[in-house]
Protein backbone atom coordinates (compact mmCIF):
# COMPACT_ATOMS: atom_id res chain seq x y z
CA UNK A 1 0.00 0.00 0.00
CA UNK A 2 2.83 2.44 1.28
CA UNK A 3 6.22 2.24 -0.63
CA UNK A 4 7.59 3.44 2.75
CA UNK A 5 6.89 1.18 5.70
CA UNK A 6 8.03 4.52 8.12
CA UNK A 7 4.67 6.41 6.87
CA UNK A 8 2.65 3.05 6.91
CA UNK A 9 3.75 2.79 10.81
CA UNK A 10 2.81 6.73 11.67
CA UNK A 11 -0.52 6.76 9.82
CA UNK A 12 -1.27 3.03 11.70
CA UNK A 13 -0.44 5.39 14.99
CA UNK A 14 -2.41 8.05 14.13
CA UNK A 15 -4.91 6.48 13.69
CA UNK A 16 -4.90 4.20 16.23
CA UNK A 17 -4.80 7.47 18.53
CA UNK A 18 -8.26 8.50 16.52
CA UNK A 19 -9.98 5.80 17.42
CA UNK A 20 -8.80 5.86 21.53
CA UNK A 21 -9.68 9.17 21.34
CA UNK A 22 -13.65 8.56 19.86
CA UNK A 23 -14.12 5.46 21.64
CA UNK A 24 -16.31 7.10 24.38
CA UNK A 25 -18.55 8.06 22.00
CA UNK A 26 -19.20 5.12 20.16
CA UNK A 27 -22.11 2.63 20.96
CA UNK A 28 -23.24 5.60 23.09
CA UNK A 29 -26.75 6.39 23.90
CA UNK A 30 -26.50 10.27 24.88
CA UNK A 31 -28.41 12.55 22.56
CA UNK A 32 -26.69 15.12 20.53
CA UNK A 33 -28.64 18.15 21.06
CA UNK A 34 -28.77 21.52 18.58
CA UNK A 35 -28.37 24.94 20.57
CA UNK A 36 -31.82 26.05 18.63
CA UNK A 37 -32.39 29.15 21.60
CA UNK A 38 -29.36 31.17 20.02
CA UNK A 39 -25.74 31.52 21.53
CA UNK A 40 -25.99 34.03 24.42
CA UNK A 41 -29.09 31.97 25.68
CA UNK A 42 -27.55 29.20 27.72
CA UNK A 43 -31.02 27.74 28.89
CA UNK A 44 -31.95 24.20 27.92
CA UNK A 45 -34.09 23.37 25.46
CA UNK A 46 -34.50 19.67 25.53
CA UNK A 47 -33.30 18.42 28.78
CA UNK A 48 -36.32 18.75 31.41
CA UNK A 49 -36.01 19.11 35.41
CA UNK A 50 -37.24 15.63 35.68
CA UNK A 51 -34.58 14.53 33.15
CA UNK A 52 -32.04 15.95 35.73
CA UNK A 53 -33.57 14.56 38.21
CA UNK A 54 -34.08 11.26 37.59
CA UNK A 55 -30.40 10.95 36.05
CA UNK A 56 -29.57 10.67 32.49
CA UNK A 57 -27.01 9.20 30.43
CA UNK A 58 -23.98 11.59 29.70
CA UNK A 59 -20.81 12.37 27.48
CA UNK A 60 -17.57 12.07 29.03
CA UNK A 61 -16.50 14.95 30.90
CA UNK A 62 -12.88 15.75 29.57
CA UNK A 63 -10.87 17.46 32.40
CA UNK A 64 -11.10 17.09 36.03
CA UNK A 65 -8.79 18.45 38.50
CA UNK A 66 -8.70 18.63 42.59
CA UNK A 67 -5.99 20.87 43.90
CA UNK A 68 -6.29 19.32 47.24
CA UNK A 69 -4.09 22.03 49.24
CA UNK A 70 -6.77 24.99 47.89
CA UNK A 71 -10.02 22.37 47.99
CA UNK A 72 -10.71 23.71 44.56
CA UNK A 73 -11.85 21.33 41.86
CA UNK A 74 -12.13 22.23 38.29
CA UNK A 75 -13.81 20.27 35.61
CA UNK A 76 -14.01 21.02 31.78
CA UNK A 77 -16.18 19.59 29.22
CA UNK A 78 -16.57 20.23 25.22
CA UNK A 79 -19.32 18.78 23.77
CA UNK A 80 -21.13 17.80 26.61
CA UNK A 81 -24.68 16.09 26.76
CA UNK A 82 -26.76 14.96 29.16
CA UNK A 83 -26.66 15.61 32.98
CA UNK A 84 -24.40 14.08 35.31
CA UNK A 85 -23.08 14.88 39.50
CA UNK A 86 -20.09 16.84 40.05
CA UNK A 87 -17.62 15.17 42.64
CA UNK A 88 -17.26 17.62 45.46
CA UNK A 89 -14.92 14.98 47.23
CA UNK A 90 -17.23 14.21 49.78
CA UNK A 91 -20.89 14.34 50.51
CA UNK A 92 -22.53 17.69 50.78
CA UNK A 93 -24.55 18.49 54.05
CA UNK A 94 -26.26 21.32 55.67
CA UNK A 95 -22.72 22.65 57.02
CA UNK A 96 -21.04 23.02 53.74
CA UNK A 97 -20.96 26.32 51.45
CA UNK A 98 -19.97 26.01 47.72
CA UNK A 99 -18.13 29.13 46.25
CA UNK A 100 -18.31 29.08 42.49
CA UNK A 101 -15.72 30.63 41.33
CA UNK A 102 -16.00 30.23 37.39
CA UNK A 103 -19.01 28.78 35.65
CA UNK A 104 -18.46 29.79 32.12
CA UNK A 105 -20.25 28.42 28.92
CA UNK A 106 -18.56 29.04 25.80
CA UNK A 107 -21.31 27.02 23.43
CA UNK A 108 -24.82 25.38 23.85
CA UNK A 109 -26.88 25.49 26.61
CA UNK A 110 -26.11 24.43 29.92
CA UNK A 111 -27.63 24.58 33.96
CA UNK A 112 -25.32 24.03 36.95
CA UNK A 113 -27.48 23.54 40.21
CA UNK A 114 -28.06 21.86 43.27
CA UNK A 115 -30.08 18.91 43.74
CA UNK A 116 -31.63 18.07 47.53
CA UNK A 117 -33.67 15.16 48.16
CA UNK A 118 -34.72 15.08 44.55
CA UNK A 119 -35.83 18.83 44.08
CA UNK A 120 -33.78 21.03 42.26
CA UNK A 121 -32.94 24.07 45.15
CA UNK A 122 -30.65 26.11 43.33
CA UNK A 123 -29.27 27.67 39.78
CA UNK A 124 -26.08 29.12 39.60
CA UNK A 125 -25.94 31.79 36.74
CA UNK A 126 -23.78 31.03 33.40
CA UNK A 127 -20.69 33.49 32.96
CA UNK A 128 -20.82 34.87 36.55
CA UNK A 129 -18.26 34.40 38.55
CA UNK A 130 -17.85 33.72 42.48
CA UNK A 131 -21.28 32.53 43.10
CA UNK A 132 -21.80 31.33 46.57
CA UNK A 133 -24.19 29.65 48.21
CA UNK A 134 -24.52 28.15 51.69
CA UNK A 135 -26.37 24.93 51.83
CA UNK A 136 -28.40 25.77 55.36
CA UNK A 137 -31.45 23.99 55.71
CA UNK A 138 -31.19 21.54 53.03
CA UNK A 139 -31.88 18.38 54.17
CA UNK A 140 -31.12 14.80 52.37
CA UNK A 141 -29.39 13.63 49.60
CA UNK A 142 -27.68 17.22 48.29
CA UNK A 143 -25.71 17.20 44.95
CA UNK A 144 -23.61 19.63 42.32
CA UNK A 145 -25.25 18.56 39.12
CA UNK A 146 -24.12 20.01 35.39
CA UNK A 147 -26.94 19.17 32.55
CA UNK A 148 -25.73 20.39 29.11
CA UNK A 149 -27.01 20.24 25.86
CA UNK A 150 -23.80 20.14 22.91
CA UNK A 151 -22.18 22.26 25.92
CA UNK A 152 -18.48 23.62 26.12
CA UNK A 153 -18.24 24.87 29.30
CA UNK A 154 -15.82 25.14 32.46
CA UNK A 155 -16.75 24.82 36.37
CA UNK A 156 -14.06 25.82 39.23
CA UNK A 157 -15.82 25.50 42.84
CA UNK A 158 -14.09 25.44 46.35
CA UNK A 159 -16.43 23.24 49.36
CA UNK A 160 -16.14 25.16 52.74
Amino acid sequence: MFKNSKTSIIIFAVLVVAAIAFFPTIGSNVKEYKDINGENDFSLCKITDEDIIKGMDSSTLNIVTFDEEQNEYWYLGKYFNGSTSLDTGTPLTENNTINIQKFSVTKGNARLLILADNTIVHDFIPNESNQELSLNNLQGDISLVIAGESTNFEVIFKVY
